[in-house]
C-alpha cells in the first residue's frame, strides 16, 4: 500500500489534503484511504480490489464478492456490470458468465429450461421454439421429434433460439431430437427437390427406385437418376 507523507505548513500546522479529514484539529484518513494509528501524519490509500467507505479507517476493506474497483483511493466498490460476475472478494475486475449461463445483478445463473447462452458475457438467456427444448450444456435448441430446425436463414450472428421449429412432412426422417434442415433425411420411397431453398418432398412412383438419405434430391437406386429416380 502507498505511503504519502503530509508537510508541515509555514506555521508548523499539519495541513489537511484529500488523504486526510481535520476533525477537531485531528488528522484522520479521509474516505478511500487507511491510517493504522489516529493522529499520524501520513496514510496509505486504498489499492485496486480495496476501499474505505468512511474517514478514519485503521484498514482498508476487500470488495465484496459482485463488486470490484480498479484505483487507488477507492471510497465504495463498483457492481459488476451486466453479463459479468466475480466470486472472489478484493476483484479488480468482473468475468463475463460463460456459455449456458446468464449474470445479472452480479449473479451468475444456470440457464433455465428451454434457455441457451451460445456465447459468453450474457445477462439473459435466450429463448427456445414452443416445440424446442435446451441441450444439456444449454448451448444450443433441439427442436423434437416431428419437427426441423429452419436453420437455412440463420446468420452467423444468430443462434438456434432465432430459427423455428418446423413440423416434418411426409416423406422426411425426423425421428430424433435435433433434426436441422440442413441436414434432413428423406425416407425410402421418397424424392427430396435437389435445392435446400425449398423442402419439396414428393413420393416416388417406383417405392424401390429411391432410397433415401440425407443427399439432397435423395439417393436414387444404382443406374437411376433425375427427378423421382425415373430416368
Amino acid at each position: 500500500m502507498p505511503t504519502r507523507q503530509l508537510l508541515p505548513s509555514a506555521r508548523h500546522a499539519l495541513r489537511c489534503d484529500r488523504r486526510f479529514a481535520c476533525i477537531l484539529s485531528t488528522l484522520i484518513a479521509a474516505q478511500g484511504f487507511a491510517q493504522q494509528n489516529q493522529g499520524q501524519t501520513s496514510c496509505g490509500s486504498c489499492g485496486p480490489g480495496y476501499f474505505a467507505s468512511e474517514a478514519g479507517q485503521q484498514q482498508c476493506e476487500k470488495c465484496s464478492a459482485g463488486r470490484y474497483s480498479t484505483s487507488f483511493g477507492s471510497d465504495d466498490c463498483l457492481t459488476c456490470w451486466p453479463g459479468t460476475w466475480q466470486p472472489n472478494q478484493g476483484a479488480t475486475t468482473c468475468q463475463p458468465a460463460e456459455i449456458g449461463y446468464s449474470a445479472l445483478n452480479a449473479i451468475r445463473a444456470k440457464c433455465p429450461a428451454r434457455t441457451i447462452a451460445p456465447v459468453s458475457g450474457l445477462s439473459v438467456c435466450q429463448s427456445c421454439d414452443s416445440n424446442a427444448v435446451a441441450s444439456d450444456d444449454s448451448v444450443q435448441c433441439l427442436c423434437q421429434k416431428g419437427f426441423y430446425l429452419d436453420d437455412y436463414t440463420l446468420q452467423p450472428s444468430q443462434s438456434t433460439a432465432d430459427a423455428p421449429c418446423v413440423p416434418c412432412q411426409t416423406g422426411l426422417d425426423c425421428g430424433n431430437k435435433g433434426t436441422r434442415r440442413s441436414s434432413l433425411s428423406v425416407l425410402p420411397g421418397y424424392w427430396r427437390y435437389p435445392n435446400n431453398a425449398t423442402v419439396s418432398i414428393y413420393a416416388c412412383p417406383l417405392y424401390e427406385y429411391c432410397v433415401g438419405g440425407i443427399a439432397l434430391g435423395g439417393q436414387c437406386f444404382a443406374n437411376r437418376d433425375g427427378p423421382l429416380c425415373a430416368l
